[in-house]
């Protein structure tokens, strides 16, 4: 019987009355264009008053390996993440970043040998589209189970794990980092996410680090079958907590969410 990783009532409550920020289906409106390896970057200027961006990432079927920063100047980085997934068709990423007014470029590198391209996009959000995004963002964060997690040593070890097994039913999850409300200090976030299905398995990583206490980081991570878990840890320092929620996005009626976990051979 696979473990329930949210309470059953109130997470599916969250997911039924608030559509998620970034639905699957709606991932068209995001143009995505091919970015060859071997160190392949593009840069997007976000224009004045922005304070969100959508990105989506995919391949063909092949390793899909991506860094992701947003700079303010030719050096200063407030966000990153490091993707690295084992097969992007399978296990294609979409996230919405969250930032302050300002003069802030995105880039996105394709980190992967030459051999392996992607697919990438970026859509800007406008000022209606953001204020939806952000409701919908913490309508979903608040009714959540969150988790508290706790940095580790001065070397950013030994900070604390969770796993959140997921139920069979469960397609895709989106998964919420925020530091904001913790303190009033203002605390950035650094946290390590993998999704497993077990030994031979495509697995998928993710590497975050940002300003967590103003950007709320939102993303949904493909779960398709049975056997899925996730894992966050932090990697920050036992002074800078976070709260992660991970919650259902795309949920299959027709499986039962306690169905066993089978491999073929």
């Amino acid at each position: 019987m696979c473990l329930t990783f949210f309470k059953q009532k109130s997470a599916l409550n969250a997911y039924e009355e608030h559509a998620p920020t970034i639905a699957l289906s709606d991932a068209d409106h995001i143009p995505l264009e091919i970015m060859q390896g071997g160190g392949t970057l593009k840069t997007w200027k976000m224009p004045e008053g922005t304070e969100r961006a959508e990105m989506a990432f995919k391949t063909n079927g092949r390793p899909l390996s991506a860094m992701v920063e947003l700079l303010i100047g030719p050096i200063r980085k407030t966000h990153t993440i490091n993707i690295k997934n084992q097969d992007g068709a399978i296990s294609p990423y979409k996230a919405c970043l969250k930032f302050k007014p300002g003069p802030w470029t995105i880039r996105i590198t394709n980190t992967g040998p030459y051999e392996f391209p992607m697919e990438a996009g970026l859509a800007v959000a406008d000022s209606a589209k953001n204020k939806e995004i952000e409701e919908r963002t913490l309508t979903m964060f608040k009714n959540a189970d969150r988790v508290l997690l706790q940095g580790g040593d001065s070397k950013s070890q030994g900070g604390q794990v969770h796993s959140f097994p997921i139920d069979a039913n469960v397609k895709s999850v989106n998964v919420i980092g925020w530091s904001g409300n913790l303190s009033k200090i203002k605390k950035g976030m650094k946290i390590k996410i993998e999704a497993t299905k077990g030994p031979n398995e495509p697995r998928q990583s993710y590497d975050l680090h940002c300003g967590g206490s103003t950007q709320p980081y939102h993303c949904i991570i493909q779960t398709p079958g049975s056997g899925w878990t996730l894992r966050i840890w932090s990697k920050n320092v036992v002074e800078y907590p976070c709260e992660v929620a991970v919650v259902p996005h795309e949920i299959d009626d027709s499986v039962d969410p306690t169905a066993a976990v089978t491999s073929p051979w």
